[in-house]
């Protein structure tokens, strides 16, 4: 395996799911500097971090090592790679990177927050629909 296109292989995947280092990285469960120095070919990833690559995001093992063949393994998996999620499931991966790198008092801040302005949409609804009521009226 040539370090240089696995580096180069990493790096692509990882753009191609719209992942940030350490997005990317904390979906192998590794730190984000691991991730930076495989990608500049700095260090050679262990067999058990392009296992994870492939299982995890359903990537094909000939693509990932010598650049040969799909890069995903079928296009049934696909949608599991997150190449094709929708913006909500996007979006609702980065909140959960971002609430684990918070304390729990932060976390339970963010949920009030959330809660909060869901409550206060509720409250503009009722409002538009009393007034909509009002003007027929």
């Amino acid at each position: 395996m040539g370090l240089k296109k696995i580096a180069q292989n990493i790096k692509t995947l990882r753009h191609s799911l719209k992942l940030s280092q350490k997005e990317f990285a904390i979906k192998l469960g590794c730190k984000w500097y691991q991730i930076k120095d495989m990608e500049t070919g700095k260090t050679k990833p262990s067999l058990e971090l392009i296992s994870k690559i492939s299982e995890n995001f359903s990537i094909n093992y000939d693509w990932l090592l010598v650049g040969s063949g799909e890069m995903f393994k079928d296009d049934r998996n696909v949608e599991k790679s997150g190449k094709n999620k929708s913006l909500f499931y996007r979006r609702l991966e980065k909140i959960e990177i971002m609430l684990k790198d918070m304390d729990e008092e932060k976390q339970e801040a963010v949920l009030k927050y959330i809660q909060e302005k869901k409550r206060l949409g509720e409250m503009e609804r009722q409002i538009e629909e009393l007034q909509r009521r009002v003007d027929v009226a």
